[in-house]
Protein backbone atom coordinates (compact mmCIF):
# COMPACT_ATOMS: atom_id res chain seq x y z
CA UNK A 1 0.00 0.00 0.00
CA UNK A 2 2.83 2.39 0.86
CA UNK A 3 4.54 1.75 -2.44
CA UNK A 4 1.29 2.15 -4.38
CA UNK A 5 0.46 5.49 -2.78
CA UNK A 6 3.94 6.92 -3.37
CA UNK A 7 3.91 5.65 -6.96
CA UNK A 8 0.53 7.27 -7.53
CA UNK A 9 1.79 10.58 -6.10
CA UNK A 10 4.85 10.47 -8.39
CA UNK A 11 2.67 9.72 -11.40
CA UNK A 12 0.06 12.37 -10.70
CA UNK A 13 2.22 14.99 -9.06
CA UNK A 14 0.11 14.97 -5.94
CA UNK A 15 0.58 14.37 -2.25
CA UNK A 16 0.38 11.15 -0.25
CA UNK A 17 -0.09 9.80 3.25
CA UNK A 18 0.51 6.35 4.75
CA UNK A 19 0.31 4.72 8.16
CA UNK A 20 2.66 1.89 9.08
CA UNK A 21 3.24 -0.40 12.03
CA UNK A 22 6.97 -0.67 12.68
CA UNK A 23 9.09 -3.03 14.74
CA UNK A 24 11.58 -1.16 16.94
CA UNK A 25 15.06 -2.46 17.75
CA UNK A 26 13.94 -3.25 21.30
CA UNK A 27 11.27 -5.66 20.02
CA UNK A 28 8.28 -3.38 20.62
CA UNK A 29 5.99 -1.99 17.95
CA UNK A 30 4.93 1.54 17.11
CA UNK A 31 2.67 3.23 14.57
CA UNK A 32 3.85 6.11 12.39
CA UNK A 33 2.16 8.33 9.84
CA UNK A 34 4.05 9.60 6.81
CA UNK A 35 2.76 12.52 4.80
CA UNK A 36 4.43 14.34 1.93
CA UNK A 37 4.37 15.53 -1.67
CA UNK A 38 6.35 15.27 -4.88
CA UNK A 39 9.06 17.84 -5.65
CA UNK A 40 10.18 18.64 -9.19
CA UNK A 41 13.42 19.59 -10.91
CA UNK A 42 14.00 22.48 -13.30
CA UNK A 43 12.57 20.43 -16.17
CA UNK A 44 9.38 19.81 -14.21
CA UNK A 45 10.19 16.15 -13.70
CA UNK A 46 9.65 14.37 -10.37
CA UNK A 47 12.91 14.70 -8.45
CA UNK A 48 11.87 13.12 -5.18
CA UNK A 49 9.58 13.41 -2.20
CA UNK A 50 9.49 15.74 0.77
CA UNK A 51 7.45 15.19 3.88
CA UNK A 52 7.33 14.27 7.53
CA UNK A 53 6.90 11.11 9.63
CA UNK A 54 5.59 11.17 13.18
CA UNK A 55 4.64 8.67 15.87
CA UNK A 56 0.88 8.09 16.19
CA UNK A 57 1.09 5.12 18.56
CA UNK A 58 -0.96 6.80 21.29
CA UNK A 59 -3.83 7.58 18.94
CA UNK A 60 -3.79 4.07 17.52
CA UNK A 61 -3.79 2.62 21.03
CA UNK A 62 -6.75 4.79 22.06
CA UNK A 63 -8.63 3.60 18.99
CA UNK A 64 -7.78 -0.03 19.78
CA UNK A 65 -8.83 0.36 23.44
CA UNK A 66 -12.11 2.00 22.43
CA UNK A 67 -12.85 -0.80 19.97
CA UNK A 68 -11.98 -3.43 22.59
CA UNK A 69 -14.48 -1.92 25.04
CA UNK A 70 -17.19 -1.79 22.38
CA UNK A 71 -16.58 -5.41 21.40
CA UNK A 72 -16.50 -6.57 25.03
CA UNK A 73 -19.73 -4.73 25.85
CA UNK A 74 -21.45 -6.36 22.88
CA UNK A 75 -20.25 -9.83 23.93
CA UNK A 76 -21.28 -9.71 27.56
CA UNK A 77 -24.59 -7.97 26.83
CA UNK A 78 -25.84 -11.18 25.16
CA UNK A 79 -24.94 -13.47 28.07
CA UNK A 80 -27.63 -14.50 30.52
CA UNK A 81 -25.64 -15.94 33.45
CA UNK A 82 -23.40 -13.92 35.80
CA UNK A 83 -20.76 -16.65 35.86
CA UNK A 84 -20.33 -16.59 32.10
CA UNK A 85 -20.28 -12.79 32.03
CA UNK A 86 -17.37 -12.79 34.49
CA UNK A 87 -15.57 -15.64 32.71
CA UNK A 88 -15.72 -13.97 29.29
CA UNK A 89 -14.63 -10.62 30.71
CA UNK A 90 -11.51 -11.85 32.50
CA UNK A 91 -10.49 -13.97 29.51
CA UNK A 92 -10.82 -11.08 27.05
CA UNK A 93 -8.96 -8.65 29.35
CA UNK A 94 -6.08 -11.07 29.98
CA UNK A 95 -5.63 -11.70 26.27
CA UNK A 96 -5.93 -8.06 25.24
CA UNK A 97 -3.48 -6.74 27.83
CA UNK A 98 -1.20 -9.79 27.43
CA UNK A 99 -0.96 -10.31 31.19
CA UNK A 100 -0.31 -13.39 33.28
CA UNK A 101 -3.76 -13.45 34.83
CA UNK A 102 -7.04 -11.60 35.15
CA UNK A 103 -9.32 -12.30 38.11
CA UNK A 104 -12.72 -11.08 39.26
CA UNK A 105 -13.54 -11.57 42.94
CA UNK A 106 -16.35 -10.65 45.31
CA UNK A 107 -16.22 -10.14 49.06
CA UNK A 108 -18.35 -12.47 51.15
CA UNK A 109 -21.08 -11.22 53.48
CA UNK A 110 -18.74 -11.20 56.46
CA UNK A 111 -16.22 -9.03 54.64
CA UNK A 112 -13.45 -11.40 55.71
CA UNK A 113 -12.81 -13.34 52.51
CA UNK A 114 -12.58 -12.57 48.81
CA UNK A 115 -14.05 -15.29 46.61
CA UNK A 116 -12.61 -15.54 43.10
CA UNK A 117 -15.60 -15.96 40.80
CA UNK A 118 -13.68 -15.86 37.54
CA UNK A 119 -10.01 -16.52 36.84
CA UNK A 120 -8.16 -16.68 33.53
CA UNK A 121 -4.44 -17.37 33.55
CA UNK A 122 -2.11 -17.77 30.58
CA UNK A 123 0.34 -19.89 32.57
CA UNK A 124 1.15 -21.05 36.09
CA UNK A 125 -1.12 -22.34 38.85
CA UNK A 126 -4.70 -21.06 39.10
CA UNK A 127 -5.63 -18.45 41.67
CA UNK A 128 -6.98 -19.63 45.01
CA UNK A 129 -10.78 -20.02 45.16
CA UNK A 130 -10.87 -17.61 48.09
CA UNK A 131 -8.43 -15.46 50.03
CA UNK A 132 -8.50 -14.33 53.68
CA UNK A 133 -8.55 -10.55 53.52
CA UNK A 134 -6.72 -10.21 56.83
CA UNK A 135 -3.55 -11.41 55.07
CA UNK A 136 -3.61 -8.36 52.79
CA UNK A 137 -4.43 -5.60 55.23
CA UNK A 138 -2.70 -2.68 53.50
CA UNK A 139 -4.02 -3.61 50.09
CA UNK A 140 -7.53 -4.20 51.45
CA UNK A 141 -7.53 -0.82 53.21
CA UNK A 142 -6.93 0.95 49.91
CA UNK A 143 -9.56 -1.08 48.09
CA UNK A 144 -12.07 -0.35 50.85
CA UNK A 145 -11.29 3.35 50.37
CA UNK A 146 -12.08 2.97 46.67
CA UNK A 147 -8.46 3.36 45.61
CA UNK A 148 -6.91 1.46 42.74
CA UNK A 149 -4.00 -0.65 44.00
CA UNK A 150 -1.03 -0.49 41.63
CA UNK A 151 2.00 -2.63 42.47
CA UNK A 152 4.89 -2.57 40.01
CA UNK A 153 7.12 -4.95 41.96
CA UNK A 154 5.88 -7.08 44.86
CA UNK A 155 9.42 -7.48 46.20
CA UNK A 156 10.01 -3.75 46.69
CA UNK A 157 6.52 -2.35 47.29
CA UNK A 158 6.05 -1.78 51.05
CA UNK A 159 2.48 -3.10 50.88
CA UNK A 160 3.61 -6.51 49.68
CA UNK A 161 7.34 -6.93 50.32
CA UNK A 162 7.10 -8.52 53.76
CA UNK A 163 5.10 -11.53 52.54
CA UNK A 164 5.76 -11.48 48.82
CA UNK A 165 7.36 -14.95 48.67
CA UNK A 166 4.31 -16.75 50.05
CA UNK A 167 1.54 -14.52 48.75
CA UNK A 168 2.74 -13.61 45.28
CA UNK A 169 6.02 -15.08 44.03
CA UNK A 170 4.85 -18.62 44.74
CA UNK A 171 2.05 -17.99 42.23
CA UNK A 172 4.36 -16.37 39.69
CA UNK A 173 3.04 -12.87 40.37
CA UNK A 174 5.58 -10.04 40.37
CA UNK A 175 3.28 -7.08 39.65
CA UNK A 176 -0.47 -6.48 39.80
CA UNK A 177 -3.32 -3.98 39.62
CA UNK A 178 -6.63 -4.20 41.51
CA UNK A 179 -9.61 -2.02 40.61
CA UNK A 180 -12.30 -1.96 43.33
CA UNK A 181 -16.03 -1.97 42.64
CA UNK A 182 -18.13 -0.08 45.18
CA UNK A 183 -21.85 0.33 45.65
CA UNK A 184 -23.38 2.82 48.07
CA UNK A 185 -19.93 3.38 49.57
CA UNK A 186 -19.29 -0.30 50.24
CA UNK A 187 -16.51 -2.30 48.63
CA UNK A 188 -18.08 -5.35 47.04
CA UNK A 189 -15.65 -6.71 44.47
CA UNK A 190 -12.53 -6.11 42.45
CA UNK A 191 -11.13 -6.75 38.99
CA UNK A 192 -7.42 -7.52 38.91
CA UNK A 193 -4.62 -8.29 36.50
CA UNK A 194 -1.13 -9.57 37.27
CA UNK A 195 2.20 -9.90 35.45
CA UNK A 196 4.96 -12.47 35.85
CA UNK A 197 7.68 -9.80 35.76
CA UNK A 198 8.10 -6.54 37.61
CA UNK A 199 6.82 -3.74 35.40
CA UNK A 200 5.42 -0.22 35.38
CA UNK A 201 1.71 -0.24 34.65
CA UNK A 202 0.62 2.33 32.07
CA UNK A 203 -2.06 4.94 32.68
CA UNK A 204 -4.04 3.68 29.68
CA UNK A 205 -4.06 0.17 31.17
CA UNK A 206 -5.48 1.51 34.44
CA UNK A 207 -8.08 3.55 32.55
CA UNK A 208 -9.04 0.50 30.51
CA UNK A 209 -9.48 -1.63 33.64
CA UNK A 210 -11.68 1.08 35.16
CA UNK A 211 -13.87 1.08 32.07
CA UNK A 212 -14.05 -2.71 32.00
CA UNK A 213 -14.97 -2.84 35.70
CA UNK A 214 -17.87 -0.44 35.15
CA UNK A 215 -19.17 -2.46 32.21
CA UNK A 216 -18.72 -5.72 34.09
CA UNK A 217 -20.68 -4.44 37.09
CA UNK A 218 -23.62 -3.38 34.88
CA UNK A 219 -23.57 -6.62 32.87
CA UNK A 220 -23.49 -8.75 36.04
CA UNK A 221 -26.48 -6.87 37.47
CA UNK A 222 -28.49 -7.39 34.29
CA UNK A 223 -27.51 -11.07 34.10
CA UNK A 224 -28.55 -11.62 37.72
CA UNK A 225 -31.91 -9.96 37.11
CA UNK A 226 -32.45 -12.15 34.05
CA UNK A 227 -31.55 -15.24 36.02
CA UNK A 228 -33.89 -14.32 38.87
CA UNK A 229 -36.70 -13.64 36.43
CA UNK A 230 -36.14 -16.99 34.73
CA UNK A 231 -36.14 -18.83 38.06
CA UNK A 232 -39.41 -17.16 39.11
CA UNK A 233 -41.04 -18.34 35.88
CA UNK A 234 -40.01 -21.97 36.36
CA UNK A 235 -42.85 -24.26 37.49
CA UNK A 236 -42.69 -25.41 41.07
Amino acid sequence: MTQERIAKALASGGSYWVENRLLRNDGTYCWVRGQGKVVYDEENQPAGLIGVVWDISERKQREADRQFLLDLSAKIARISTPEEVADITVMEVAKYLAVLRCVYGESDKTGKRMHQLADYQTEGPPAADSLPLEDYERVVAELASNQVVIVNDVETDPRTADRCEIMFLARGVHAFVLVPLHRDGTWLANLGVSAKNARTWQEREIALLHAVAQRLESALEIARLRQESKERQMPV
